[in-house]
């Protein structure tokens, strides 16, 4: 209980601190489509919900490409991969809608849950042609400096591809696991921060999030996202970190 009540203190601090020292995205936001990875089903919502909203609200189309099957969660002590892997798409399709993203915008690669790191190569190649498809102007990805290697095999994967001269347009990557170890860490890092303001979109965030039952508890002995980590990704912003060119 004291462990908990530290390490909720410590993350509010921190998102302080880093609310301080990023730059606000206010300006030059894109007008036509957008691109948003994300390595397991909720991590679209938890990370970039509310910009999502705010997208889509614009006008912007929005594009979601699922990397893995998230068959990995804690529900798995009830169910079969198969069928917990067919429930967490069907979540992410209804969080989707609640963020105004159509189903016809969502690509499922089915890549095993907590192997993306085997599967880096395929994995680029296949993002590669997503971005090439979508031709988005922006795009937000896991940040490599994550703590789930899910999370840093995929940011490594558009890393590279971004050095390799395959993006051009600019890749914001959020933080997930990274709370409150990863980002005392990185209080000083030389990656430009940026966040986005929540206001406005935050209830209907929640909403989304609440899409993934499977993820809370419900089905499982013990929630893979807890009270706390689900109310870390409902504050003023949304955080990101500038790791691709801006076109």
């Amino acid at each position: 209980m004291v462990k908990t009540l530290v390490k909720k203190g410590l993350v509010h601090v921190l998102q302080t601190l880093f609310a301080f020292t990023s730059e606000t995205i206010k300006a030059d936001w894109p007008s036509r489509s957008a691109l948003v990875i994300a390595p397991h089903p909720d991590d679209e919502t938890l990370a970039c919900g509310a910009t999502i909203l705010r997208l889509r609200e614009q006008g912007v189309r929005v594009r979601l490409v699922l990397v893995t099957d998230g068959c990995a969660s804690a529900a798995r002590e009830t169910m079969r991969p198969a069928q917990l892997a067919r429930l967490r798409q069907n979540e992410m399709q209804k969080a989707a809608r609640l963020l105004g993203v159509p189903e016809t915008d969502i690509v499922f690669l089915a890549y095993p849950d907590g192997q993306a790191a085997a599967h880096r190569d395929q994995i680029k190649q296949d993002l590669a042609a997503q971005i090439w498809l979508c031709s988005p102007e922006w795009i937000f990805a896991p940040y490599s400096h994550d703590a789930h290697p899910d999370h840093r095999a995929i940011g490594e994967a558009l890393e590279a591809l971004c050095k390799a001269g395959k993006i051009s347009c600019r890749i914001l990557a959020y933080p997930m696991w990274y709370w409150p170890r990863l980002a005392l860490k990185e209080l000083f890092h030389a990656a430009p921060r940026r966040k986005i303001s929540t206001r406005g979109f935050l209830e209907h965030k929640a909403l989304a999030m609440g899409a993934y039952h499977s993820q809370t508890g419900a089905l499982a002995s013990a929630a893979d996202l807890d009270e706390a980590f689900l109310q870390q990704n409902l504050c003023a912003y949304e955080w990101f970190f500038d790791v691709g060119p801006v076109s």
